[in-house]
């Protein structure tokens, strides 16, 4: 499962840069046209309607910091951060304005 906070109208691009970067998966989740809910909750929220339908999320790869956090709190899944702290999030920008 691949869930995003970025826009369903970026989902043909995702789709072409997962495939050209040969990423697979079998699920791709992204946020609602007009959906404002912050990046974190999407994500958490996502992981606790796959637990609704039977299936226990164990891990969640996220690069955001903030978005990590709110992972944990909201789902309590555990959260590996990867290639976190990349130059667009020192510069003081804040979770839910990526």
């Amino acid at each position: 499962h691949i869930v995003s906070g970025r826009s369903a109208s970026a989902g043909d691009k995702t789709r072409a840069w997962l495939a050209a970067h040969d990423v697979p998966f079998d699920y791709l989740h992204l946020r609602g046209p007009a959906d404002v809910t912050s990046n974190g909750l999407i994500k958490a929220r996502y992981l606790l309607a796959l637990r609704g339908q039977g299936i226990d999320p164990v891990v969640f790869f996220e690069d955001w910091p903030a978005a990590a956090g709110i992972i944990e709190e909201h789902a309590q899944v555990p959260v590996v951060l990867i290639n976190a702290g990349h130059g667009e999030y020192e510069s003081g920008s804040t979770e839910g304005t990526r």
